[in-house]
Formats: structure tokens, sequence, C-alpha cells
């Protein structure tokens, strides 16, 4: 039974491209977690207690389908849902381990060369500055949307054009917590 379905990833949060694909994540009562990729869909099904978990882990996925406005949630599970709030350290730790990769690996496999911030793609400096602004948001509220407002969504967009010194100081601006910054190194 489903008891919670989303669009997820770029078209959640207001940053997909035209050739973007489709992600979709959905949480079952039953069964095992397993992705299913066809074509441009790429649909996530996570049994209810890996969600449990991920979502007191602080999980970055897990908490973007948790509140997205755009949930279809059975009525019936609704109260339990809106129950749910993650540790918000290990929140912390996996936010900041998002960045941090993002940071290393751009939004490829290969790690970039210390130093090489111009090699640092759009796509990967869009998702750290999305992340660094959940997470503030998490800190202050206990909570966030993953799906940015205009403004939000033209800051992240025209932030991520920055070059290396003004990018570093909003990301750091925007973000509650020190980060490792690769790039930053000597």
């Amino acid at each position: 039974m489903i008891l919670l379905k989303t669009i997820h990833g770029s078209r959640l949060s207001g940053l997909a491209r035209p050739d973007s694909d489709w992600d979709w994540y959905t949480v079952v009562d039953d069964g095992r977690t397993r992705q299913r990729i066809n074509g441009d869909q790429d649909k996530l099904t996570v049994s209810l207690a890996d969600f449990l978990r991920n979502v007191y882990a602080g999980e970055v996925a897990a908490l973007c389908a948790l509140w997205s406005p755009v949930a279809e949630i059975d009525p019936r599970w609704a109260p339990m849902f809106a129950s749910l709030h993650p540790d918000i350290m290990g929140a912390t730790r996996k936010f900041s381990g998002a960045i941090s990769a993002f940071a290393v690996f751009g939004t490829g496999q290969r790690r970039r060369p210390a130093g090489s911030f111009d090699t640092l793609d759009l796509k990967a400096k869009r998702h750290m500055l999305r992340l660094s602004l959940f997470l503030d948001d998490l800190w202050r509220d206990g909570r966030f949307c993953p799906r940015l407002d205009a403004d939000t969504l033209r800051w992240v967009i025209q932030t991520a054009e920055f070059g290396q010194d003004e990018f570093t100081s909003e990301l750091l601006r925007t973000c509650p917590v020190s980060l490792y910054l690769p790039w930053m190194e000597a």
C-alpha cells in the first residue's frame, strides 16, 4: 500500500532543466526499498521502516519527501507523517556531507583536483546552495520546504554563477554550521 508519493529531485525544488529526469519518491507500508530507472523515470520506493530510519537520521532525500508540498499522503497516515522530525545533529552531518561531496565530486563520480573551483559545475553549486538553505531552515524552524520560492530560486541560480570567493562567502553565510570546503585548502 502506498503511504506517501511525491515528485522528487530537481523537479520538486524548481531547479529542473528541460532535459532533467523525473524523480519519484514513494513510501510503502511493506516490502523492500528499491530503485528503478527506466528512461527519464527514476522511481525510488522505500519501505516505511527504512523511511522512518532515514527521516530520524536526517537523510536529505527522506526529508525532502516528508516535507514535499506536493506529496500525496494516505489520509490515514497523515498524522504519523506530520509528527516526524529528524535528529538535528544527524541531519547536520548528512547535509554537510552532501554539500562537501558536491564540492569534491561536482555532479560526477570522480574526485576533482583540490583547489579546482573553476571545474565545479553550476548544477553542483546550485545543489550546495539549496542544501545549505534547507539546513539553515531546519536549524531555525525544525523543518524546511524543499520547493524553492521564485525569489530564492533566482538567488540560487545567480549565486551559482559567482566566482570562488563570493560563492564561498554566500554559501557559508546561508549555512548555520562551518563546512569543510575542499577548494579552500591552501
